[in-house]
């Protein structure tokens, strides 16, 4: 039984439509279906959670005390009254412009723990031994720790019993016989009565043999026999 042309028309219709509503439907499938994780390699590095390991105390207490070494033999070059007003970095740096450059690299790059350091203005401001260890004290721990924390952090360790701190050497004499007739500890690796640092000939062979660094500049005679 042949059908009309309008029926013939509505069946394409409907054809066409569920064909479209199955592929839509496949479509909406597809995007909802939540997306797998890519697993990471068991060596890949993982991040452990909790707080930041902090700088150790006793490395701390060292930053310190060099530190503090530093600023004691340039404070007459530092510029007090500039150093403590300076907001940017730029301004830290122009207030220790007249320090020696070894000591003014070592300083530049804490300008930012400075800077912390001048924010925070609790520094003494008539004493300038304390303040010249307020400072040292303040920026030990850089910018990984605060002002505050990184003097409380130099002032536990050093309170606490000697039995218990690293300990770290500050100077170290030896000693020696000098042509002028001292004999004794040496006084900065000089003798202690004239102040000479020449070394004899035999003396020099000595510490040649040993392998002990010597200024390149320095001559070494052979030595004579007596």
């Amino acid at each position: 039984m042949a059908c009309s042309p309008s029926v013939e028309f509505i069946v394409r219709c409907l054809e066409t439509s569920a064909k479209f509503s199955l592929h839509c439907l496949e479509i909406s499938a597809k995007l909802g279906m939540p997306k797998k994780k890519r697993k990471s390699p068991l060596t890949a590095f993982r991040e452990k959670r909790g707080r930041k390991r902090m700088l150790p105390p006793e490395t701390v207490v060292e930053n310190a005390e060099y530190v503090l070494a530093v600023v004691t033999s340039s404070k007459d070059r530092i510029e007090w009254d500039k150093l403590e007003t300076a907001r940017t970095e730029a301004e830290a740096e122009f207030a220790i412009a007249r320090v020696p450059p070894f000591y003014r690299v070592v300083l530049g790059q804490r300008l930012a723990a400075i800077l912390n350091w001048v924010r925070e203005g609790k520094f003494p401001k008539n004493n300038l031994e304390k303040r010249m260890r307020h400072l040292a004290d303040s920026i030990a721990g850089d910018v990984l720790l605060s002002p505050r924390r990184s003097r409380d952090v130099c002032y536990e360790y050093r309170k606490r019993p000697a039995r218990e701190r690293v300990g770290m050497l500050l100077r170290r004499e030896f000693y020696i016989e000098c042509t002028c007739g001292y004999r004794g500890r040496s006084n900065r690796g000089a003798c202690a009565r004239c102040g000479t640092r020449k070394a004899s000939g035999p003396l020099l062979h000595q510490l040649v043999a040993e392998q002990v660094p010597i200024k390149p500049d320095w001559h070494v005679p052979k030595p004579t026999r007596t």
